[in-house]
């Protein structure tokens, strides 16, 4: 793949995720409501679980589900699976946007939403701006403190170390410990 192409993206066969290769993407004129957007860096996680663990998890457990992709399926499998031992669901993301929820009203917990936008808004009304920012600056700071010890940076380049990490994860051989960051644009 040429160093130069600005524009590439990686195709994955959606039958066999292993299957992965970089291609260029053309320039196309936009729509007239549409804006392009560039991405210069992103990032690859390797320890994600998989829907089809929830089957391998101890119900007996007392259990939270912080639902970031909104899969109403998996919501409901939660629910019903751990019942009166999820002591907590809290929705924070909506990925499955199109997805219906069906199946009437769920065991357990009721759902909660989490709206950072909603939550800053109220922080700031109870305490004042000059108090959440001070607030927010230590929870920050005590957050970055503790990084390195959380996971370390593995920087990439291009989109060869993006199908580089994509292959990694695929595989089960990425690092769950280190965060993989790919700046799009190859190393010069």
């Amino acid at each position: 793949m040429p160093q130069h192409m600005n524009r590439w993206a990686i195709d994955i066969d959606r039958d066999d995720i292993t299957r992965a290769a970089i291609v260029a993407e053309p320039e196309a004129p936009l729509a007239d409501s549409a804006v392009e957007v560039a991405v210069e860096l992103f990032a690859v996680t390797a320890n994600n679980v998989t829907y089809d663990a929830l089957r391998s998890l101890d119900a007996a457990l007392p259990t939270a589900l912080i639902d970031i992709a909104g899969n109403p399926g998996v919501t409901r499998a939660v629910h019903q699976a751990f019942g009166d031992q999820l002591r907590l669901s809290l929705v924070v993301g909506k990925a499955h946007w199109d997805a219906e929820s069906t199946g009437g009203p769920l065991p357990g917990p009721r759902q909660s939403g989490f709206f950072a936008p909603g939550r800053i808004e109220k922080r700031a009304g109870e305490w004042g701006g000059a108090e959440l920012t001070r607030r927010m600056d230590l929870g920050w700071s005590a957050f970055i403190a503790d990084v390195p010890a959380l996971t370390r940076l593995d920087r990439r380049h291009g989109a060869e170390g993006a199908l580089a990490a994509w292959r990694e994860a695929v595989a089960g051989t990425a690092n769950p410990r280190a965060s993989v960051i790919v700046d799009s644009a190859a190393r010069a």
